[in-house]
């Protein structure tokens, strides 16, 4: 598996975040946590990136181990998180470059990912003179570049323009289609039937179900809570 989760369990106090949950994602998987708010997939991303520490289980990334080889890991991650924060000072082409750099990754591969995200106008404008939602688009951009075993993606898609979830969703199958294992939350399930080769539901912290193929249809993604999909929101 790229990326496997076994037996988590994180809590807060006496909330019950996650419940000794196991998750696989192997490669060249898409798969969609889902769930109603508190249901627990926010702290699943957390866990499985490292930006929260679970309580007990274990958490693999390329065959990494993430709490003994965090280092080793990471490096096979590219990572959305829900609430990115990116330096307001560079411009986006100045914040492409440098994570190239970072994950040794040819300039010449910026361009197209820096082009899916910013109008060429944009290229060189400041990031904190962009929208939010243009700095979202930027930051996916960002978690893209390179050739990560794995992608962690969290609401990959809100705020975003009808244009760029086209093309955001063309370039995840396109890795996935490569051999990346892709993790993602949502609220939007008309997104996830179209994304998603299998879906994970969540509610109060447990896995509850999952479907595949075929089987993933809204209707089978609300009949899974037995609620309106209204409540099927984001953490």
């Amino acid at each position: 598996m790229s990326l496997s989760l076994e037996s988590v369990a994180k809590t807060y106090g006496r909330k019950v975040a996650l419940e000794r949950a196991d998750l696989q994602v192997a490669a060249g998987e898409i798969v969609a946590l889902v769930g109603p708010n508190g249901a627990g997939k926010s702290t699943t991303i957390g866990i499985a990136t490292g930006q929260v520490i679970a309580d007990t289980g274990r958490i693999r990334l390329g065959g990494k181990d993430l709490v003994a080889e965090p280092i080793e890991a990471r490096r096979a991650l590219g990572y959305l998180p829900q609430d990115p924060l990116l330096p307001r000072h560079l411009t986006g082409a100045e914040l492409m470059r440098f994570v190239a750099d970072v994950r040794s990754v040819p300039h010449d591969r910026v361009i197209a990912l820096l082009d899916m995200a910013l109008d060429r106008a944009d290229h060189d404008r400041l990031i904190g003179e962009l929208s939010a939602g243009t700095q979202r688009k930027l930051a996916l951009a960002a978690a893209l570049l390179g050739d990560p075993v794995a992608l962690i993606l969290d609401e990959p898609f809100a705020g975003l323009d009808v244009g760029a979830v086209a093309r955001f969703e063309a370039e995840i199958r396109r890795r996935s289609a490569g051999g990346t294992a892709v993790l993602f939350s949502s609220h939007d399930l008309e997104g996830v039937t179209r994304l998603a080769t299998r879906v994970v539901a969540l509610r109060a912290g447990r896995v509850v179900g999952t479907l595949a193929g075929a089987q993933i249809e809204e209707s089978a993604l609300v009949a899974l809570f037995g609620q309106d999909r209204g409540e099927l929101g984001t953490d």
